[in-house]
């Protein structure tokens, strides 16, 4: 019993690694700046941010996961190349989201806005 379920595993992961070298655009990540201007002392410690992003090709769309919650964030997401952008309203509370894109190829821009004026941005292509 232990053979077959060891050589279903090892099927499965074959079968995965396959299917991920086909598709290499399947996850793109996207790394979020912190965009806010600072003013006096500047911190020697990186900023934290409260948010991590990717790209979901399979999905067409961005998945954004909120490591605290931050309130309402309205996040635009802009394609470059064509001007096409979106806008939606986010209640970080959620934990995680999906936010439907186009799924067009180009340079594509991604900015969170919190209610506190303070602002992160990330870029990522789609090819």
């Amino acid at each position: 019993m232990k053979k077959i379920v060891l050589i279903l595993s090892f099927l499965y992961l074959v079968a995965m690694s396959s299917w991920s070298a086909e598709d290499d655009h399947q996850f793109i990540p996207i790394a979020v700046l912190d965009n806010t201007v600072v003013t006096g002392q500047t911190h020697r410690a990186p900023a934290f941010i409260p948010m991590q992003a990717y790209y979901d090709g399979f999905l067409f769309s961005v998945c954004v996961q909120f490591l605290l919650s931050i309130g309402e964030v309205e996040v635009t997401i802009t394609n470059l190349s064509t001007g096409d952008y979106v806008i939606y309203d986010v209640v970080s509370s959620a934990g995680a989201t999906l936010l439907p894109i186009s799924g067009e190829e180009g340079s594509y821009r991604i900015v969170f806005s919190l209610d506190n004026g303070s602002e992160y941005e990330g870029e990522f292509a789609i090819e």
